[in-house]
């Protein structure tokens, strides 16, 4: 399942546009002082806010987040440039205490990470936690450069006709990151809207994100994904299928029925029904009964397995997609057992195996 636009641009938000008040700040400021810069920045972070509320209300308090932000250091910059203490930095101020802030919030990285994931329900964030501390590392470094050139200008070369082409350049180096990062992200939601989403959910099953499936399958083992496993059983019989040559998981070994990982805004049901139609042809007249959750790590990496039993009441000769499986067989009891160490089933079968017993299942 392909997630909407409006999903795409909440779960992977341009952090240059929240940032737009503090970077007309910096700049305005710069050259036309501090008042202007305030006048300017101020009415274009309430209409962002605005417009955040009037589009993206689900994560309004995201926005609001980052507003803070732009309040604390505009706030602070002032303040300091009031203070005759300070006289001496007040071309700096900005520079200084934007800096000071985010080496903190760097610092907070992980709870900052958890406190959003843990409060945000149904909205990937994710992406934009990782875009926004991406987008501020960058600024970081533009800050020290910016700061650094004005201690040599200030200590060492004693004059400000260099310090005004460095800060011509600052200027450049900051606009142009700002486009660069624009156009970016606008790039990777046009990707992101091509791409099939995998939810991320915690260890209670609830969903913090999503993340597209093949950045998943690049970092196996970092996100934990919902994955259906259906088995299908008739007169103490289990259908298993070969798994495909060109697998990813498990390939030309015989599996649980029908398997997959549970798309982003599916629920386990239409998963299931997804699965026993598309893949087997089959619609479940019979009696579905889920049977068992639990984690394991796959070979694409973790993996919260909710483990679904299909009763048949009668025995049916199904064919199974070719995108799916090889080919589908009826296997005994017996037959299983004479073979469960010759090497020819999947791992997570002969794990599931001794829980059909358990549950008398099988006999």
């Amino acid at each position: 399942m392909r997630p909407s636009k409006q999903l795409i641009n909440m779960s992977f938000v341009n952090p240059i546009v929240d940032f737009l008040p503090l970077i007309l700040f910096n700049i305005v400021g710069n050259y036309w002082g501090l008042p202007i810069a305030l006048y300017l920045s101020l009415p274009l972070a309430i209409i962002l806010l605005a417009f955040a509320y009037n589009k993206q209300l689900a994560i309004f308090s995201w926005h609001v987040s980052i507003s803070l932000l732009y309040i604390l250091i505009c706030g602070a910059t002032l303040l300091v440039c009031l203070l005759p203490i300070f006289q001496h930095i007040q071309s700096i101020a900005f520079e200084i205490i934007a800096s000071g802030v985010i080496v903190v919030l760097l610092s907070l990285q992980k709870p900052i990470k958890k406190l959003f994931l843990n409060n945000f329900r149904g909205i990937p964030m994710v992406n934009n936690l990782h875009e926004f501390f991406r987008t501020m590392r960058m600024f970081l470094i533009l800050l020290v450069f910016h700061i650094l050139a004005w201690i040599c200008c200030q200590y060492l070369w004693e004059t400000s006709q260099v310090y005004g082409k460095i800060n011509n350049l600052y200027t450049v180096l900051l606009v142009g990151a700002a486009l660069y990062e624009t156009v970016r992200v606008y790039m990777i939601r046009g990707q992101l809207g091509q791409e099939e989403w995998w939810p991320i959910i915690n260890k209670q099953g609830k969903v913090i994100g999503a993340v597209e499936r093949k950045e998943s399958l690049q970092n196996p083992g970092k996100y934990l994904h919902p994955v259906v496993r259906i088995i299908f059983v008739y007169n103490n019989r289990l259908l298993l299928r070969l798994r495909n040559s060109n697998d990813m998981f498990y390939p030309n070994l015989w599996d649980t029925t029908i398997s997959s990982h549970v798309r982003y805004g599916e629920t386990m049901e239409k998963c299931l029904e997804r699965l026993v139609k598309k893949a087997l042809n089959f619609h479940p007249s019979e009696h579905v009964e889920y049977k068992s959750y639990y984690t394991n790590m796959i070979q694409a990496g973790n993996a919260a397995i909710y483990y679904y039993v299909i009763q048949l009441k009668t025995e049916l000769n199904m064919e199974i997609d070719p995108k799916y499986g090889q080919r589908l067989k009826w296997w005994t009891v017996k037959q299983i057992d004479d073979n469960i160490c010759s090497g020819v089933f999947a791992e997570l079968f002969m794990g599931e195996y001794p829980y059909l017993h358990i549950k008398k299942i099988l006999s």
